[in-house]
């Protein structure tokens, strides 16, 4: 960063990186994203009776969600010219 004849600071164009995964074996990202992945995962897999695909759902939705002082869920819709949201808690 260099300043102008002014005194302003002028900030260098920002360099954007995109990660690429590599082709095989494990992936430097995976533990990051592994727990958002699950809660992502359970939330889209839930059905309206609460039934779930996999197991590792069932875990994430008692043992996380359900009853949980510290999670919720928003969901924001929208049809165009509003957008919704609603706040969700589960509960045993």
């Amino acid at each position: 960063m260099e300043p102008n004849d002014r005194g302003n600071l002028i900030l260098d164009i920002p360099k954007i990186f995109f990660e690429l995964p590599e082709k095989t074996g494990p992936h430097r990202f995976d533990a990051l994203i592994r727990l958002p992945d699950y809660l992502a995962g359970t939330l889209a897999d839930i059905g309206p009776d609460m039934s779930y695909s996999k197991d590792k759902f069932g875990e994430m939705l008692h043992g996380v969600l359900v009853d949980s002082p510290n999670n919720c869920v928003v969901q924001l819709t929208s049809n165009g010219e509003r957008i919704t949201a609603r706040y969700a808690q589960y509960r045993s």
